[in-house]
């Protein structure tokens, strides 16, 4: 704690333009004269000089951290960490508040990369065709039949939480309209699903294991599930995981 003055009256400093060499080294020839005098020169600058400047720290920190930052903020949870941090400081210790902090920003982001979702694009063979020239007999029935495939474009970190959702989606392409009691007409069970792999940054074991609960869903309706772009980071964790 004892450093703490100094760290935060460098944001003061550094607005008043003593970001340069000079002042730098002014600093440290007036605290070799302050030690070479025994701290006597200390005694000559008034008290209130100490004391505003750690009021003037003390308000500056306050200005930085919680109203610019709560004017920046879009998410109120996301600003709402840094009291969370000053008042785990009062009463736990500056450690404790600082692993606290850490603990609650991690759970944030995590909240967030979840409410983002895995799948960027939705698609089907009516709006997606591939470049290869076909006779005009393939593009006929592509044209008749071209809903029996369904492409997904999966993106971000692939975990448990956002894999799910993907399964929960896929599922329920599977549904038939008596199921749903609906008079809606919904798309045909699809044939063919493309898993499109190629923006994915990263999976982990518990999204493999939902992957392959995906490809035995699949399997026991009779659909052939595609694989395609997966990286190469990413392949040797599918096929540890028996994602053919």
């Amino acid at each position: 704690f004892a450093v703490l003055p100094a760290i935060a009256l460098g944001g003061i400093f550094s607005k008043f333009g003593a970001e340069s060499k000079s002042p730098q080294y002014t600093a440290v020839l007036l605290l070799f004269g302050c030690y070479l005098s025994d701290f006597e020169l200390v005694s000559y600058v008034p008290k209130c000089t100490f004391s505003s400047l750690l009021v003037l720290a003390a308000i500056d920190l306050v200005h930085s951290w919680f109203m610019k930052s709560f004017q920046k903020s879009v998410d109120v949870f996301e600003w709402f960490v840094v009291p969370f941090i000053v008042v785990a400081g009062l009463t736990t210790g500056m450690l404790e508040s600082v692993g606290m902090g850490i603990a609650a920003s991690t759970l944030i982001f995590v909240h967030s990369f979840h409410q983002a979702g895995v799948v960027k694009f939705l698609a089907n063979g009516l709006t997606v065709r591939s470049t290869i020239e076909r006779n005009c007999e393939d593009n006929e029935w592509l044209d008749q039949n071209a809903d029996l495939i369904q492409v997904l474009v999966l993106q971000n970190y692939l975990f448990f939480g956002n894999a799910t959702s993907c399964l929960n989606y896929i599922s329920s392409m599977f549904d038939d309209d008596e199921a749903n009691g609906s008079d809606v007409d919904l798309p045909p069970v699809p044939k063919y699903i493309i898993i499109d792999m190629s923006i994915v940054t990263g999976i982990d074991t518990s999204a493999v294991d939902v992957l392959v609960e995906i490809s035995s869903l699949c399997s026991s309706h009779k659909c052939q599930l595609i694989f395609a772009g997966v990286p190469r980071f990413v392949r040797p964790a599918l096929m540890a995981g028996g994602v053919k």
